[in-house]
């Protein structure tokens, strides 16, 4: 597969990890209009805590 960067740089792969997000140009070139993400009315929160030593 061949890629190409928002800076214009290009390169080659075996594996594409599109982490930019539910609403990813990469997630619709994949998966196109039929799979477009909708709202479910839930919402998720996460949060990093430090845990206390054992």
């Amino acid at each position: 597969m061949t890629v190409q960067l928002s800076n214009g740089e290009t390169g080659r792969a075996d594996l594409l990890i599109a982490a930019d997000g539910i609403y990813s140009n990469i997630r619709h070139s994949i998966f196109g209009e039929e799979f477009k993400p909708h709202y479910a009315g839930q919402g998720v929160w996460r949060y990093t805590v430090f845990a206390p030593r054992r």
